[in-house]
């Protein structure tokens, strides 16, 4: 009876998470090779970001000189989402030299992202992107932290927004805003201004643009509509509180947050006429995929199966 197989192959993808697990075990009592370790360290993190369970199955699959990408781009994701940026850099540069892929090259960015290492950044989260979706956002962010406008430039016009992974208008918008391409921009913010949920975040950019051309009174009525529909934020999340026994603690600090979201409207224009300029908060995240030796939904062979080919 083939353990990894049935796990692997039938229990996990009838959500039977228990037996799948309790089977991924026993293969390891079994045998423990390079696959049953790798497979139940995988399971592990997938299923309960356990890191002390995970760690250990992995370096002892490693130790063992394994001839496929998987534990080492495993491992290296691993100590990302750890924010052990340093051993993520060096375990996913090996992973890398025994196979390029693009999941591998988004981890690689964010790594290095979040050592400021900008320009590396930059190299791999291009390396990873298809031509419109988040990973070509962080790529153009990276040129930003660079102040390489020509690179940001060139990059968006290559982007797709027909692209089944499109970043959005309003992130399109807000690369055009940094660069000073106001103009491109504000088209972009106004879609985003009439479908998507407005916030903070993004509006400050589009009340930015709006300005740099001039358009002061057409920012400050955004500015209103925003402060109005904070307001009624507000008196909801009072009304909310009012028909608890006790205040929760998160409507307290949602609250709050939407008093002090008001206060950053009501003295925005000003400041930016001051010289403020709003900057993009970005956050790097991690890019995962199947590393299950063996599955055949995303078309992994087993161990054995990729050494003997």
């Amino acid at each position: 009876m083939n353990l990894n197989n049935i796990a692997v192959n039938q229990l996990l993808l009838e959500f039977k998470f228990d037996e799948a697990q309790l089977m991924l075990e026993q293969a390891v009592m079994e045998k423990r090779d390079i696959q049953s370790l790798h497979n139940l360290a995988c399971f592990y993190i997938k299923d309960t970001e356990e890191y002390y369970k995970t760690l250990p199955l992995l370096a002892e699959a490693i130790e063992k000189q394994p001839k496929h990408y998987f534990p080492f781009a495993l491992l290296g994701e691993i100590y990302l989402r750890m924010e052990k940026y340093i051993s993520a850099i060096r375990i996913l540069e090996y992973a890398l030299k025994m196979k390029d892929t693009e999941v591998v090259h988004a981890n690689l960015a964010a790594a290095y992202f979040n050592m400021n290492n900008f320009e590396k950044a930059a190299e791999h989260y291009k390396k990873s992107a298809t031509n419109g979706d988040f990973l070509k956002y962080a790529e153009m962010v990276s040129y930003l932290q660079l102040d390489d406008h020509d690179s940001a430039l060139n990059t968006l016009k290559k982007v797709n927004a027909n692209d089944e992974n499109y970043m959005g208008e309003v992130n399109v918008a807000e690369i055009y805003a940094q660069i000073n391409y106001f103009d491109e921009a504000l088209p972009l913010f106004e879609i985003g201004w009439r479908e998507i949920v407005r916030s903070y975040d993004w509006v400050e950019h589009y009340v930015y643009a709006l300005i740099q051309l001039g358009r002061v009174e057409e920012a400050a009525d955004i500015i209103d509509q925003m402060k109005t529909e904070t307001t009624n934020e507000i008196i909801e999340s009072k009304a909310r509180a009012m028909d608890e026994e006790c205040i929760d603690e998160t409507i307290e600090e949602s609250i709050m947050d939407l008093q002090h979201t008001n206060e950053k409207y009501n003295t925005l224009i000003g400041r930016i006429l001051k010289g403020y300029r709003p900057r993009i908060f970005f956050e790097p995240y991690y890019v995962s995929q199947c590393y299950l030796f063996g599955c055949k939904l995303h078309g992994n062979k087993t161990y054995d199966e990729y050494v003997n080919m």
